[in-house]
């Protein structure tokens, strides 16, 4: 059995809740491989079951009791790894395969994380000295745990930025610690390429979460304005869904422009499948991504990414088609190229579907990490 470890999971409520996380444990249910989901916290909380996947939650003590007792426990995945898991694995003392997944956040210093809104107002910044306060601490932690311990730890990172980021600020001894990639798995199921009729082409879809500058909110917005320039401006329909505090703020100048739609939502996995179908173009530029799982999924769908050259997101992109860019005009630019082109529209769409899934499919993600895992475990109840 595989034990998951997480901060936080998905629950009925908290359905985006380290989402990615809860798609691979499905993987594992449907692929036969039994598993369950730990959520470390402070206190013990309530147990419960989302989509047949047994979640318990509680402190380190249950944890580590847990492990001990549970003889069935044949591998364990941390995600979002920070100090107090490190506690927990200090005091395993079977031997068991320990695998760390990193996702972002958990290896990327205070100051590589700032973006625009992040400092506005006096709680925000009150509240990002905290977050300084203890991502320093954190990454100390982490840095010293990895130099001091004995046990054997694997390391799974989603892409390669990823993984020089992590090897960087952890300073890990790449000797001592195998690190593998392996990107969060995209349900090529549930976002299946569907051939795009050539008038989609106009037809451009935006999802974004509006709670951080992460997500360049002002370069997707200036690269609507930039696009309302164009002649033929008209012929486009523009459908934005999304919430959060900056919401107000970036949407505003989009009113005065009759097809572009507003929708203050949140979206479902199902229903983000739907709006696929209706687009053609993704827009979705970025300041900081370690893969950019929702432009994978529309990818899947068939949808033209439109987005940011950074961090991972070259990795995730087929190199011939020049679809990241740096300034807002040029993102315009090329959706306006792409408009003028229905042949390359038609094209592209089939390409980069094709592209993403040998890529982000099961058999190149949750596959192989299953097999990671089985080289790993002799005792793994698949």
């Amino acid at each position: 059995m595989i034990l998951i470890v997480v901060q936080c999971y998905v629950t009925e409520k908290m359905r985006y809740a380290n989402g990615f996380v809860h798609a691979r444990v499905k993987e594992y249910k449907q692929n036969q491989i039994e598993s369950e989901v730990f959520v470390l916290q402070k206190k013990n909380g309530k147990d419960y079951n989302i989509d047949g996947i047994n979640v318990m939650v509680g402190n380190r003590r249950r944890l580590e009791k847990y492990i001990e007792d549970n003889k069935k426990i044949t591998s364990i995945c941390f995600h979002f790894f920070n100090p107090y898991m490190s506690k927990v694995i200090n005091q395993i003392e079977r031997k068991i395969p320990i695998f760390i997944f990193v996702h972002g956040n958990e290896a990327l210093h205070w100051y590589q994380r700032i973006f625009p809104d992040r400092l506005r107002g006096v709680i925000r910044i009150l509240k990002f000295v905290k977050y300084m306060i203890v991502n320093t601490y954190s990454i100390f932690k982490i840095k010293r745990f990895f130099h001091r311990t004995n046990k054997k730890i694997e390391i799974v990172c989603v892409s390669e930025w990823m993984k020089d980021v992590t090897v960087k600020n952890w300073n890990l001894d790449t000797q001592k610690y195998k690190i593998h990639i392996i990107p969060n798995v995209v349900n090529e199921k549930l976002f299946k390429y569907e051939e795009k009729n050539p008038n989609m082409r106009y037809n451009i879809l935006m999802i974004r979460n509006f709670n951080s500058g992460k997500y360049a909110l002002d370069i997707a917005m200036k690269t609507i304005i930039k696009l309302s320039k164009y002649p033929d401006f008209k012929k486009f329909n523009i459908r934005i869904f999304g919430d959060g505090w900056l919401y107000e703020k970036y949407t505003n100048s989009l009113k005065q422009f009759k097809n572009v739609e507003l929708n203050r939502m949140l979206l479902s996995q199902e229903q983000i499948s739907q709006e696929h179908k209706k687009s053609g173009i993704f827009l979705c530029p970025t300041r900081q991504d370690a893969q950019g799982v929702s432009m994978c999924e529309a990818m899947s769908s068939g949808l033209i990414p439109i987005t940011s050259n950074n961090t991972a997101i070259p990795e995730f992109l087929p190199d011939e088609y020049q679809l990241s860019f740096k300034r807002p005009e040029e993102l315009a630019n090329r959706i306006i190229e792409i408009a003028n082109n229905s042949e390359e529209f038609t094209q592209l769409s089939e390409k980069v579907s094709r592209f993403i899934n040998k890529k982000c499919s099961t058999s190149e993600t949750t596959e192989k990490e299953i097999n990671l895992i089985k080289s790993k475990c002799k005792r793994i109840n698949l």
